[in-house]
């Protein structure tokens, strides 16, 4: 643990310090106050101080190299489940091209692509709760990228770097850095950082007068020139680099297995003026998603005003049952006995309840908290996860004994998994293909390619007001200027147009609306669509059929 040292002072000058001392610090929450006296009761409530509520912000980070995605997702998924890991940037991906993916059970991977030969990639994986939170993305290479956050009051950025092996061109070297020190230059300062990385860097133990506000004195192994390199880079951003000021057991602070050799090339790092919200900071052993490297974690808490957002659910009529013919005739039938308890003016003016209330009845609602997690993991079946447990206990057998049989032991059990992986994907898909050469399945085609395409945009609802730059607007004023800005320059613009001096010519009476309309009308109108101020779609009506033409 970090401790701070406390010089001593004579008894003098602690009683000449006492004549100054305070009971609460300086900035606390006394100072809005109108007086510390008075009570502000009888006040304005405009003019009345309030003390805003604050609420404690739990955040669990982790990186991880995982030498590639490929066959990867699912169980880093369920690794990040059981390890309580919300956000996880991961390197060396080997993913082409820059999207997003859902890997199951609610995480979704956002990455960076690499480069043409299929090397590197970065990416950050996020839980069910942060991937919600994501207001902006920006891919900057296949060794850096970065996302915003925004978590109750607070822009939390998270950058994900993956640094050039040793033996790589110093002009490659140095385009990385150039890169990581530009991205975070450019992030304000009252916005909070975490880099997760694969530095491979030799960083030692303790630090020096320079390096001893960014580093702590914990840590492995000999300082390198790339360890050099990382702490001239955490003390020109004033970045804390987190390894080292924790005391551990060595095995929690080695990152890098391979080969009977071991060392720490693996760092998260943050605003060094947020070090105090860091509890924790660990290797954790024992997963066996990838063989080198090992899962390397923080813990954070922080304090953030608390929002008066409350999402509520919003439960809706499962209209599209109507499409099975025996609901369809419940439902026609619910309301036409509605209809003959009353006579056909007054039913007019209580249609919308009194369908709504049938559809209700026959289809049901749904729960209103959204679509279900996403369900791309059809092959996760018991053998497939019987198959990854057994792997699991291997690896730990391994770390555990470092013998020659029982590496053997989880080579093999890894083979085996991989290929149950691959069979039972191939099964899963197998079945999929069957049902789309279906007539129902024609149909699906279309709304799975919608859903797939929507998967991998980073975020699916845009959150945030970004001003003529680009730049991400936080202040309340300032969204207020940038909507009067938008709409004054949508609304002012002048258009060629061409004056009438004579009005236009009278046609006469008109036809009323003709049965035939309706139907085509009807005919024309799709499903799915959004309803008008009686919410009724337009699946109800067609579910009564030439009844509800005649209504």
């Amino acid at each position: 643990m970090m401790s701070v040292p406390i010089e001593s002072s004579s008894a003098s000058e602690i009683h000449g310090l006492s004549s100054h001392a305070r009971a609460s610090p300086a900035c606390d929450a006394q100072l809005p106050r109108l007086t510390s006296v008075r009570s502000g009761r009888g006040l304005p409530s405009q003019r009345r101080a309030r003390l805003k509520k604050l609420v404690k912000v739990n955040l669990r980070v982790g990186t991880l190299n995982v030498g590639s995605m490929t066959g990867r997702g699912r169980e880093l998924a369920d690794m990040m489940r059981r390890r309580r890991v919300q956000i996880l940037c991961v390197q060396e991906t080997r993913w082409k091209g820059n999207k997003a993916r859902e890997l199951g059970d609610g995480f979704k991977l956002i990455y960076s692509g690499a480069n043409s030969s299929g090397r590197n990639g970065v990416g950050i994986v996020l839980n069910e709760e942060m991937k919600t939170k994501v207001t902006n993305v920006n891919r900057i290479s296949d060794r850096v990228m970065s996302l915003r956050l925004e978590i109750e009051h607070l822009v939390i950025n998270i950058i994900c770097a993956y640094a050039p092996q040793v033996g790589c061109d110093e002009e490659i070297k140095e385009a990385f850095w150039r890169e990581l020190e530009h991205e975070i230059s450019a992030m304000p300062n009252d916005e909070r950082i975490i880099l997760g990385s694969d530095l491979n860097a030799h960083i030692g133990r303790g630090n020096s007068e320079l390096t001893s506000r960014i580093r702590g004195i914990w840590g492995m192994g000999d300082e390198n020139d790339e360890g050099k390199a990382v702490a001239d880079f955490a003390v020109a951003a004033d970045l804390a680099i987190l390894n080292t000021f924790f005391q551990k057991h060595d095995n929690h602070y080695l990152t890098y297995r391979s080969g009977g050799r071991t060392s720490q090339i693996d760092f998260l790092l943050c605003r060094r003026q947020h070090l105090k919200e860091v509890s924790n900071c660990k290797v954790i052993y024992g997963e066996a998603v990838v063989a080198q490297h090992k899962l390397l974690v923080i813990d954070c808490v922080i304090e953030s005003e608390k929002s008066n957002t409350k999402k509520e659910a919003m439960p809706k009529i499962k209209w599209w049952k109507l499409k099975d013919p025996i609901m369809k005739c419940e439902f026609k039938r619910k309301v036409m006995d509605s209809i003959e308890e009353m006579n056909e003016d007054e039913w007019w003016e209580q249609s919308s309840k009194g369908m709504k209330k049938a559809g209700k009845e026959v289809v049901g609602v749904t729960s209103g908290k959204g679509p279900p997690k996403e369900k791309e993991t059809w092959w996760w079946n018991e053998v497939v996860q019987e198959a990854i447990k057994k792997k699991k206990e291997a690896k730990k057998n391994y770390d555990r004994t470092g013998s020659e049989e029982d590496h053997e032991a989880y080579k093999r059990t890894k083979k085996i998994a991989k290929k149950e992986v691959a069979i039972s994907k191939a099964a899963a898909m197998d079945e999929v293909y069957k049902e789309l050469e279906t007539r129902e399945g024609e149909k699906k085609l279309h709304k799975i390619a919608k859903t797939r395409d929507r998967a991998t945009k980073d975020f699916t609802h845009i959150k945030n007001i970004k001003d003529k730059e680009g730049r991400v607007l936080r202040d309340e004023e300032e969204i207020k200027e940038r909507w009067e800005e938008y709409f004054r320059n949508l609304l002012n613009e002048e258009n060629e147009r061409r004056i009438f001096e004579d009005g236009a010519p009278n046609q006469g009476m008109t036809k009323g609306i003709e049965r035939e309309e309706i139907v085509f009308v009807l005919k024309k109108m799709k499903n799915g669509k959004a309803t008008g101020p009686d919410e009724l779609p337009v699946e109800a009506w067609k579910a009564m059929d030439e009844v509800g033409v005649d209504l």
